[in-house]
């Protein structure tokens, strides 16, 4: 009658790592989100060369708020994205360098679902709800360098870590009161929580090579991300493979008041040991 509670695995397999959000603001967005090639400097994550035109010390923080609501069958529930996704500190090293200082959200995990269902009890047929409310997320905290070593070339660096965690709360509700010769029915609940670790190291390029042209390029390796049980939380320890994810975009100013962006991105987390993962 009353469910088994999922530990790690199965929390990786019923939600996955949740709503992948990308780290950019709003000018980026609208030149088609891709993070390099763009020409307006600001601060971004995984990319401090996007910081090196910055006259003074600069602080950013983007909000981006996301909601909605689904319905799937018997199921329904609500998500929504994290209100803000990037905040970063960007502080000029003389003219041709900076340092950066960013944490931001890389997935999202608010989201509340219910599923209605009948039971079998004592040749009862008892209607039940389950109810499953997911509350935090997954974030990387990173220190960024760059540095422009020709008037057309500038290269960076940034290291940092995942952070963040993820509450689990689970209801079993039964629309009944009570039953004959078991009496009052309560409800099941239980709650669990993990936190996430692990390393990530990215480079960039930026290269001019005409004063109307830029082409940048991203490089992002991920070590293991560590799914940690918290408190009182049974279950094993559990990895995540994050894969390579590359980054290609450009920038040509056609006239004084038109200028076009491309970009391609690619990260495939099909080999991240979790099959239900395949479509992050």
């Amino acid at each position: 009658m009353f469910p088994e509670v999922a530990e790690g695995q199965s929390l990786l397999g019923s939600t996955g790592l949740g709503m992948k959000l990308e780290p950019v603001d709003a000018t980026q967005r609208a030149l088609g989100g891709m993070g390099v090639g763009g020409r307006t400097p600001t601060i971004i994550p995984g990319n401090p060369v996007a910081s090196l035109d910055l006259l003074a010390s600069t602080a950013s923080v983007t909000m981006q708020p996301m909601w909605g609501k689904y319905e799937l069958g018997s199921s329904e529930g609500t998500f929504s994205g994290t209100r803000f996704p990037i905040i970063g500190l960007a502080f000029p090293l003389g003219t041709s360098g900076v340092a950066t200082f960013t944490l931001n959200s890389f997935f999202d995990q608010n989201s509340s679902a219910a599923v209605r269902d009948t039971l079998q009890l004592l040749g009862n047929d008892i209607p039940v709800t389950d109810q499953s409310d997911l509350l935090g997320g997954l974030s990387a905290l990173r220190m960024g360098w760059a540095q422009r070593i020709l008037p057309s070339l500038a290269v960076g660096g940034s290291v940092g870590v995942y952070t963040g965690s993820v509450e689990r709360n689970f209801v079993r509700s039964f629309d009944v009161d009570s039953l004959p010769m078991l009496g009052t029915i309560q409800d099941f609940s239980d709650s669990k929580a993990w936190n996430y670790s692990g390393p990530l190291i990215s480079v960039n390029l930026s290269w001019d090579p005409f004063t109307s042209l830029q082409l940048a390029s991203s490089l992002q390796w991920s070590g293991d991300i560590s799914l940690n049980p918290m408190g009182a939380t049974g279950g094993d320890k559990h990895a995540i493979r994050a894969p390579l994810e590359v980054r290609i975009g450009g920038n040509w100013i056609a006239n004084p008041d038109l200028s076009l962006s491309a970009g391609f991105s690619s990260s495939d987390w099909s080999d991240s040991g979790h099959a239900d993962l395949d479509a992050v």
